[in-house]
């Protein structure tokens, strides 16, 4: 285990009450919902999807090891 991982849990609960907070700051009156629903899909779909790619794109000039 990484040690960075020992405050994952703490940063993680904290991130979610964030992005909500944030989307709700920015969103029209009676949008609050769609611009949560938005934030979480560009965290979760575009932000996964980058990170995927990124990794291969490493792992490909980098190689890996067992």
């Amino acid at each position: 285990m990484l040690p960075i991982e020992l405050v994952q849990g703490v940063t993680f609960g904290l991130f979610f009450p964030t992005l909500v907070s944030g989307a709700a700051a920015v969103a029209p009156p009676g949008a609050h919902t769609t611009m949560t629903t938005l934030a979480f899909i560009m965290f979760d779909g575009v932000g996964s999807s980058l990170g995927g790619w990124a990794s291969a794109l490493l792992y490909q000039e980098l190689g890996g090891s067992a």
